[in-house]
């Protein structure tokens, strides 16, 4: 069956182009203009992958995603917000709000090919909407002068799960660098101690900016697709 799409921006040509990168895609794609209305089909018609502009009249696309999450039938459905918006609290608000990927402006095809296998693979699998890939790298944190250097257990776009030698207490705030790879320099973030099971604590990203997300974001997409691929039974 194919894959049903919502696509929500005040601007049509907007909109008229995510749907027709879409279609190439064999995604079909509603489009619509009026936020308002889009929360009314949103708690009554189940979506596999919604889209929704950040900056529109009220309600905005970071308020359609948390109306999304708090209730209806599109409670996990994987949102991308789309955002030409260079303030990094943005993007955290819109993590927090509960979107899974977001998609800069202007648009490019590939990385919204990208964006729409790995929302379908969220749809496959079932998988929470905030995705997380297990994957470990390097990350140092600095809480008040006090740097701690550790492990990650698994990453996704809004949050690590870290191991180290000790932890901070809940609720420190961080500043994050985080070491994807050796040939280039750490991602930085500011982030928050959400939770503590010693030697774990799970950091929730605060401020990312936009660079930042996209280089996460370009490090947990092909894990994200590998992921989802069926796996081959040589015995068939």
């Amino acid at each position: 069956m194919p894959q049903h799409a919502l696509v929500v921006d005040d601007d049509l040509e907007t909109c008229e182009l995510i749907q027709a990168i879409l279609h190439s895609a064999d995604m079909e794609a509603l489009i619509l203009t009026d936020s308002a209305r889009a929360v009314e089909l949103l708690r009554n018609q189940r979506f596999d992958a919604v889209f929704l502009d950040v900056n529109m009249p009220s309600p905005d696309g970071i308020e359609v995603t948390r109306l999304m999450r708090a209730s209806g039938r599109n409670q996990n459905t994987p949102v991308i917000v789309v955002t030409g918006e260079q303030d990094p609290s943005v993007l955290g608000r819109a993590f927090q709000a509960g979107a899974t990927f977001c998609l800069f402006k202007p648009i490019n095809k590939a990385r919204l090919l990208n964006l729409s296998r790995a929302t379908h693979s969220a749809v496959e699998r079932e998988r929470r909407h905030y995705q997380r890939v297990v994957v470990n790298r390097t990350v140092h944190l600095l809480c008040e002068g006090d740097t701690l250097e550790g492990q990650t257990i698994d990453i996704s776009l809004n949050g690590l799960l870290v191991r180290a030698p000790r932890t901070f207490a809940i609720g420190c705030h961080v500043s994050v660098r985080l070491f994807l790879t050796p040939d280039a320099p750490p991602i930085a973030a500011e982030a928050t101690v959400v939770r503590v099971a010693a030697p774990q604590m799970g950091i929730h990203l605060e401020r990312i900016g936009p660079d930042t997300s996209k280089r996460l974001q370009d490090f947990l997409l092909p894990l994200i697709l590998a992921e989802a691929r069926p796996q081959v039974d040589l015995n068939d």
